[in-house]
């Protein structure tokens, strides 16, 4: 399994090969990022290798690859080379000259970015909250503040933008979301929990965040034929309401870690087993 994930890392697809490795691995590798014009989606395309970068680091430091595992994590921390300071929006680049794409449209769908735009990959970095913390600092804004406007923008705002025509994503955002947090679909899923890396429950940045998480889990999933807000991809829509339900959220994909949020429940057990058939339960209580 090491070598396949290595691979999708280490090495370029064959040419015009379709949904085999990373397309645009050479300029990424390259520039660090994937400039505008390499490939379509550059922003999102970027930020996911970046978190691809950062899990295949933890197996690999797992699996005694030191030397891999130091290459990938120097290549997740390139993402400073795409955020914006100035805007606090990631941002594509051009390839000739490295300057920032424009005009830039916050509210611009398509593109540079995976059905949806700049506001639902404002904090697409799970795994380095804190550093992308203190990105926000260098452009003299506050992460946390900048995490509640997602909620209190007055409209569902978009544009058409790399579309053409309004997409199924963009029609439920506007339909059963609020502000510009789109919960319709995947790429804003983490947001709600960057927050926490700031503390205890007590923290303004994580209580904000915490009762975001419960205005989800009891307003935008109902006991109906309309039970989800948008795109159920492979469970992932129903597995957020598990675990958020549960109080707990992975919030990085590769480092085993849990975060706390916000449970419906004041105690719950889960029978938990190791693969030796061991048999645990986890206990979970809310304070």
């Amino acid at each position: 399994a090491y070598e396949a994930i290595r691979k999708d890392a280490f090495e370029a697809p064959p040419a015009a090969s379709n949904g085999v490795g990373r397309e645009c691995l050479v300029t990424y590798l390259e520039h660090g990022y994937i400039p505008r014009g390499s490939c379509s989606e550059v922003v999102a395309r970027s930020l996911n290798y970046y978190q691809s970068d950062y899990a295949i680091a933890q197996a690999a430091a797992k699996l005694d690859h030191a030397d891999d595992s130091a290459v990938l994590l120097a290549r997740a921390a390139n993402f400073s080379l795409i955020f914006d300071a100035d805007s606090g929006f990631f941002r594509s680049r051009s390839a000739a000259d490295g300057k920032w794409t424009e005009p830039f449209d916050q509210f611009a769908w398509g593109g540079d970015y995976t059905e949806s735009g700049p506001w639902q990959y404002r904090f697409y970095l799970p795994f380095d909250p804190a550093a992308l913390d203190a990105q926000y600092a260098l452009g003299g804004l506050d992460m946390c503040n900048e995490l509640e406007r997602v909620h209190t923008q007055r409209l569902s705002t978009f544009h058409i933008g790399g579309y053409g025509s309004e997409i199924h994503e963009m029609t439920e955002f506007a339909d059963n979301c609020w502000g510009q947090y789109a919960h319709n679909n995947q790429p804003a899923h983490h947001m709600l929990y960057m927050s926490m890396f700031k503390g205890h429950a007590s923290s303004p940045c994580a209580a904000h965040a915490q009762a975001r998480i419960r205005q989800v889990l009891t307003q935008l999933y109902r006991p109906d034929a309309s039970m989800f807000a948008g795109d159920e991809d492979n469970g992932e829509m129903a597995a957020w309401y598990v675990l958020s339900s549960l109080g707990l959220y992975n919030l990085s994909p590769g480092d085993g870690e849990f975060t706390f949020g916000s449970p419906l429940f004041g105690s719950v057990e889960v029978n938990i087993g190791d693969d030796d058939g061991t048999k645990r339960t986890l206990v979970i209580n809310a304070v």
